[in-house]
């Protein structure tokens, strides 16, 4: 529980969808610190 709490402010997620690209991608990120610590394509793997 203190772990959680440590990273309470810090942490922001978020998910785009492109639905009028040609082939609706979409991105989803999480940010730390204002860090992007994980990033990705959300159809692929």
């Amino acid at each position: 529980m203190v772990f959680i709490l440590s990273l309470k402010g810090r942490i922001k997620y978020f998910i785009t969808k492109y639905k009028n690209s040609h082939d609706e991608s979409g991105r989803v990120a999480i940010i730390v610190d204002g860090k992007e610590v994980i990033q990705g394509n959300i159809f692929t793997s």
